[in-house]
């Protein structure tokens, strides 16, 4: 079969290129995100590949361990400072969230939202040491934190095959680069390609895949692209649509985490977005349109009301409209019918 892919900028179609020799091989995902929008790993777990991700948004991560059985989810960021550190939501729920203040503030400037949350802190080395054998790739993205991570790598023995890391972050580029590449130098590794926005390192022991690199993905790769082409709208909506359906489901079954939600009664205007945002994935239209909801007793019971409205059912048919024409895998009961039962 063909591979699929779902990756921002193909970086999975180059990373099954050099490592499709391996069979159920093992991936780690830092900064994972959606499980299938821009995901690197999603098409790797479909050849019977399984991994961790990293992932310290809450929704996020609730969505991973619902898409992806098999894996696991740490839901925290990685970093030298252990405990917490505080994390930056960015857009609600999109990859541009990171752990320094300067590009959330930098974001926030360009008129983004963004929101500071106290998250748990691991270090690479303890997500390393947890793997249950070898590691075929590590996938990084952490939007500027990439020095951080790579420092809290320690002492840890592992050494994934293959590193991809995002470098390009705003005007710093050059800097975090040639530290980075410094950092994984000391670690075994050579720089091998840059795509224009990962850069791919070799282990010195894997040095029989170095030929593997240099070219960009392309159509030799016999692959499939689910965010470039025709498919570009119809593979977003059903990314949106799937992580929709399945955020709704563990609201209405209380699967996520407590604090994902404020307590008690939602009365700011702060709070009903937060629950449009949860369920709906968008911003309401207007304050009057939030009106009618401000009488729930509590968030849940707020989050519940948009799960089972109408227009909960119109995304809810898209997800499965989509996941049929794409064969996307989500839950087959969605919100109205779990809260019928």
């Amino acid at each position: 079969m063909r591979f699929e892919s779902f990756s921002q900028n193909l970086e999975d179609v180059l990373l099954w290129r050099v490592l499709r020799d391996v069979e159920a091989g093992f991936y780690i995902d830092v900064g994972a995100s959606h499980p299938v929008q821009d995901s690197v790993s999603l098409g790797f777990y479909r050849k019977g590949w399984r991994g961790f991700h990293v992932e310290p948004l809450p929704e996020m991560a609730a969505a991973l361990r619902a898409a992806r059985p098999g894996d696991r989810v740490f839901e925290v960021a990685l970093s030298t400072s252990p405990g917490s550190v505080t994390f930056h939501r960015i857009d609600g729920t999109s990859g541009l969230s990171t752990g320094r203040a300067d590009v959330a503030a930098a974001h926030a400037a360009a008129g983004h939202s963004a929101v500071a949350l106290t998250v748990p802190a691991l270090s690479l080395a303890e997500v390393l040491n947890a793997a249950p054998g070898e590691v075929h790739w590590l996938k990084i993205d952490v939007e500027g934190m990439e020095q951080d991570v790579l420092a809290s790598w320690g002492t840890s023995p592992v050494r994934p095959w293959v590193v991809a890391i995002e470098t390009t972050v705003h005007s710093e580029g050059s800097v975090a680069e040639n530290e980075v590449d410094r950092q994984l130098q000391d670690l075994g590794y050579t720089a091998m390609q840059f795509d224009g926005l990962n850069r791919f390192y070799l282990h010195q022991t894997r040095r029989e895949l170095a030929d593997r690199f240099g070219l960009g993905a392309n159509v030799f790769d016999d692959f499939i692209w689910y965010g470039g082409g025709a498919s570009v709208a119809l593979s977003r909506l059903a990314a949106r649509a799937t992580g929709l359906a399945t955020l709704a489901q563990m609201v209405l079954t209380g699967q996520l985490p407590e604090g994902s939600a404020p307590a008690g009664a939602p009365r700011s205007e702060a709070e009903i977005r937060a629950a449009y945002r949860l369920v709906l994935g968008r911003e309401p239209e207007s304050l009057a349109a939030m009106q009618p909801h401000f009488a729930q007793p509590d968030f849940w019971s707020l989050a519940r009301t948009f799960a089972t409205s109408a227009e909960f059912d119109v995304i809810g048919q898209e997800a499965r409209d989509l996941a049929a024409l794409l064969d996307f895998r989500i839950p087959a009961d969605i919100a109205r019918t779990q809260a019928a039962e």
